[in-house]
């Protein structure tokens, strides 16, 4: 999944965009560069940093207890950024916390709402990020 960024000027009306086509139905990899990264949910449902591979070692988010150090993302909801970061913890698998203080585990919520888009900061370049497919199909 890839994303669009819009800067609408202000006062312009609302518009409905619709979108159409077909869903996948198999599991994908997502390159991703060195740097800033647009991302969006590749599936019309809601999917979690895990579900969008970000704990899959292989790609190898880099985690580390300074938040300029590690992988982020950064998703824009009610008007600001919140910034997510993988934490190297001592004695857990890295979670993805939020940069605030006492932020919980967000690697099993729901983030990656699949109209909105998020900025995925990278250290170093991937062309390992897979992305399962988050239902099991139905055979014929």
């Amino acid at each position: 999944g890839e994303g669009v960024f819009v800067k609408r000027p202000s006062g312009a009306a609302t518009v409905k965009v619709l979108l159409q086509g077909q869903v996948r139905a198999n599991g994908f990899f997502r390159p991703l560069q060195s740097g800033v990264n647009l991302v969006s949910s590749p599936f019309p449902l809601p999917l979690t940093p895990r579900q969008n591979g970000f704990n899959d070692p292989a790609p190898g988010f880099l985690a580390s207890t300074n938040l300029n150090a590690a992988d982020q993302f950064q998703l824009y909801q009610s008007g600001a950024f919140r910034i997510f970061y993988l934490l190297d913890h001592p004695s857990q698998s890295d979670p993805w916390r939020e940069t605030v203080p006492g932020s919980p585990d967000y690697s099993d919520t729901p983030l990656f709402a699949p109209e909105n888009a998020a900025f995925l900061r990278r250290n170093q370049p991937s062309q390992s990020n897979f992305i399962p497919l988050p239902w099991t199909p139905i055979p014929p």
